[in-house]
């Protein structure tokens, strides 16, 4: 029997490297869900059908409409009674002759209690009877409207509140849609909801437009009877409350005969509704209003407006220096000459200069261009206007009114300055030099004395605008403004002392504060007997120089036509000492038909001068 050998330990097994892959473990298996014994299966809840849901929106809309329009409401219903616009400002003349009233109307909003009773009966009688009575919207206004418009075939009339109205003209378009007029309804709504009733009429009656320019009740009372809202009589209310109807048809100052006719309408609404009796309104009829002589329309107001706004915020009325009646003679004259059509100028402009520097009149006659204030903003070529600066500034240099000067044309740095006109001879005398406009003379003069002498000159008369060193500048090639060259005239005309144009003598604003600009203290600018010969040979040149078209008793002055005869001006002067500048050219700076300062302009200023008292 064979032995076994022992046990011993088992050989390595052979082993190789490799990547262990890690498996996530399998979950459980479910549990059963137990049920219990006769319990029902839970089946999941329907989903609503697209019907149900359509009828769900539609439930909806009208509220989110509804929301829509209260949140559109209140939005612009936040700034109803506090209107954020510039106040009108009131001119008027230095006699406080109203000349216009420009702008929105009053910065601060109108309260009821500044306008006069008659006034408010006035407009609630003809344009919402039932006022304090609906609630922003009157259905038996609307019904009543419809059947009237039925029977007459025609639309005649509106069934809008006064409340509709207000938000219109305070916050919406004039388009005629269903939009618009949902958003009216609206907004009325609101209004009557969230404000008196004196709220209200106040914000209406601050907003209407009642032609002439002027919105607001408080701008028309002065613009057309010089009184405050709250003087209105009963005569005056009924024409101010029919014009709301049509303000541009009704102008009382273009159509006065339509603006009483409907004046009359308002009286026998107002006796209907009881505010008046029909004695009142028959005796109201037999004494019409009567309004304002209008002012001067022109261009000029407009300036006057901002700068009175610039000097004092707020400004409600402002006295100018303007003479109403001097101002529209200015206005008469410039349009009778370019009606005279000779040599194509279309556009026109005047400024009249006291001896004290007062503007006594500003017209500005329309070219291609509507609206543009010629005579206090543009600026053009004054052509030999401009040489009374450069002959005083040889007089004050020692030259002498009979000095001989040189009339042979000069060449410099290869421009060659031209006569309109031929020199009598091959020298002329200052004084001539001057009279007959010799430009070849004044060249040579003005070289001579040298360019930064006769720039300097002109800055110590008050000529502000770029000067341009070069020698066509004695011949007036540079750009002025008519009030800083009718100033300088002034001076040197004068006692020889600058005085820069004042236009406003006063200003008030709504609180009543009062404000007197302060007028620049004369400025020595030449010695008086510098002034003194410069209005002796300015006299010489309207008298037997180029200006004699210009010519009256006591007068002088000065002719201009700048390069392409694309301005004409004559500048001169009566025995009181008062100036007279005249331009005649086109807004598109295109050429005249050849027109001289001695044509139209003198002729302009000569008749404008005649016909002064």
């Amino acid at each position: 029997m064979s032995r076994r050998a022992p046990a011993g330990p088992a050989p390595a097994a052979r082993t190789t490297r490799s990547r262990r892959v890690v498996r996530p473990p399998t979950p459980p298996p479910p549990m059963p869900v137990r049920r219990r014994p006769g319990s029902p299966e839970r089946a999941a809840p329907p989903r609503p059908g697209w019907r149900r849901r359509l009828v769900l929106f539609l439930l909806l809309l009208p509220l989110l409409a509804a929301a829509l329009l209260a949140a559109d409401a209140a939005l612009l219903a936040s700034g109803v009674t506090r209107p954020a616009r510039t106040a009108a400002v009131t001119l008027l003349d230095r006699r406080s002759v109203p000349l216009t009233t420009l702008g929105d109307g009053f910065a601060r909003p109108l309260v009821l209690d500044q306008v006069a009773k008659p006034m408010i009966d006035a407009i609630v009688a003809i344009e919402d009877r039932r006022f304090f009575a609906h609630d922003g919207i009157d259905p038996a206004g609307v019904l009543r409207a419809a059947l009237r418009n039925l029977a007459a075939g025609r639309i005649s009339e509106g069934g809008s509140t006064i409340t509709q109205q207000l938000a219109k003209l305070a916050f919406l378009t004039p388009e005629r849609s269903f939009v618009r007029k949902l958003r009216e309804a609206t907004l009325a709504l609101w209004l009557d909801a969230t404000l008196s009733k004196p709220e209200i009429l106040a914000a209406y009656l601050d907003r209407i437009y009642l032609g002439s320019g002027v919105t607001g009740i408080r701008a028309a009372a002065r613009r057309y009877f010089g009184v405050e809202a709250a003087a209105l009589d009963l005569p005056q209310a009924a024409l101010l409350a029919g014009l709301v109807k049509a303000p541009s048809r009704l102008d009382p100052g273009r159509n006065p005969d339509a603006a009483q006719a409907r004046a009359g309408v308002v009286l026998q609404a107002m006796a209907a509704t009881g505010a008046i009796s029909q004695h009142e309104a028959d005796a109201a009829r037999t004494r019409p209003a009567r309004i304002l002589p209008f002012g001067y329309a022109d261009p000029t107001l407009r300036t006057l407006a901002e700068r009175a706004r610039r000097q004092m915020a707020g400004a409600l009325v402002a006295t100018t220096t303007l003479d109403a009646g001097l101002s529209q003679r200015a206005r008469q004259a410039l349009l009778a000459g370019l009606a005279e059509g000779r040599r194509g100028a279309t556009a026109g402009a005047m400024l009249v200069l006291s001896a004290q520097g007062e503007v006594l009149a500003a017209a500005s006659v329309p070219g291609s261009v509507g609206g543009l204030d010629r005579a206090g903003q543009i600026r053009r070529q004054p052509g030999s206007a401009f040489k009374p600066i450069l002959f005083a500034t040889a007089l004050e240099a020692g030259y002498r009114p009979d000095q001989p000067i040189p009339t042979e044309a000069p060449v410099i740095d290869g421009w060659r300055p031209r006569n309109i006109v031929s020199p009598p001879g091959p020298e002329v005398t200052l004084a001539e030099a001057l009279a007959l406009s010799v430009n070849t003379a004044a060249v040579r003069l003005g070289m001579a004395i040298g360019l930064d002498e006769v720039i300097a000159m002109a800055r110590r008369l008050g000529i502000a605008s770029d000067l341009p060193a070069v020698p066509s500048l004695l011949l007036g090639s540079a750009e002025l403004g008519m009030p800083e060259l009718t100033a300088a005239y002034a001076a040197m005309t004068g006692d020889g002392r600058l005085r820069m144009p004042v236009w406003l003598r006063g200003i008030r604003d709504e609180a009543g504060r009062q404000e007197t600009p302060a007028a620049p203290a004369p400025v020595r600018a030449l010695q008086p007997q510098t002034a003194a010969t410069m209005r002796a040979l300015l006299a010489q040149a309207m008298q037997h120089g180029t200006g004699k078209a210009a010519a009256v008793p006591g007068g002088f002055g000065k002719t201009g036509t700048s390069s392409d005869f694309r301005d004409a001006w004559f500048v001169g002067g009566t025995g009181n000492g008062t100036i007279v500048a005249v331009w005649v050219g086109n807004d598109d700076r295109t050429p005249t038909d050849g027109e001289t300062g001695g044509g139209l302009p003198a002729r302009i200023f000569r008749a404008f001068v005649a016909g002064t008292p």
